[in-house]
């Protein structure tokens, strides 16, 4: 995979977006849907994935990422939005995400569904079992920074399965 400057993701959004999925609780984190019950406010009985939260968090949406109502009933009712891209093709133009590259590795991946994410594949099916969805998100966003090269604190990874490989 490529790692010059020009073509990688904007790990300085992915480390903000790692910082706000950590303070969610593990209960309230679904990856299925971008929002799976709809509280007053996140904190509030809300269920969602990274991708809905981030599109709830003030950080994100003064960068232009939004939450909208979708036509598709399986995203929850609502979707995200980012410079007229949804779903995972908001994410991929807001982080600078690679579409599939001569190994199939889709970087957009990071914020799909159980089981269809970013390297979820080098995973046993125990190892799946075993992580928690918000954990599975988590060890997506760290492995992408393993792939690059780029730092990050290792104790983070721990029980993450990141030496699977």
């Amino acid at each position: 995979m490529s790692t010059t400057k020009k073509n990688r993701p904007k790990f300085d959004l992915l480390r903000e977006a790692y910082k706000i999925i950590d303070a969610i609780p593990g209960r309230a984190f679904d990856l299925e849907m971008f929002i799976t019950k709809m509280g007053e406010a996140p904190s509030c009985g809300t269920i969602a994935c990274a991708g809905g939260y981030l599109a709830m968090n003030p950080f994100f949406k003064k960068r232009g990422l939004k939450l909208v109502v979708a036509d598709e009933c399986y995203y929850g009712g609502y979707t995200v939005q980012y410079r007229g891209n949804n779903g995972l093709y908001a994410f991929a133009k807001l982080f600078k995400l690679h579409e599939s590259d001569s190994n199939g590795d889709d970087e957009r991946d990071v914020f799909a569904a159980r089981d269809h994410g970013y390297k979820d594949y080098e995973l046993s099916n125990d190892q799946l079992d075993d992580l928690s969805d918000k954990a599975l998100w988590k060890r997506r966003v760290l492995r992408l920074f393993q792939e690059y090269g780029e730092p990050f604190d290792r104790a983070l990874g721990k029980h993450l399965y990141l030496s699977v490989r």
